[in-house]
């Protein structure tokens, strides 16, 4: 629990305002990058990053797996 509530603590709170038309294999995933782009996010941790990245990078988003993103926060 401790790993989540340290990422609540840094967490904004981001509405959804923008739909498009599906850009990933999986519409279900959609709305994920939805916030992302939202938010303002620099980063999307997942372990589907095969689902996220070519979607992702239309947004100037980098889809890390979450080993990567941990190492990015301690450096």
């Amino acid at each position: 629990m401790t790993i989540l509530d340290a990422l609540v603590s840094v967490a904004d709170k981001t509405d959804i305002w923008f739909q498009w038309c599906s850009l990933l294999p999986d519409p279900a995933d959609d709305m994920v990058l939805e916030a992302a782009v939202n938010g303002g996010a620099g980063m999307l941790v997942t372990f589907n990053r095969r689902h996220f990245t070519a979607g992702a990078r239309q947004f100037g988003i980098d889809v890390v797996l979450p080993a990567a993103a941990l190492a990015r926060l301690e450096a």
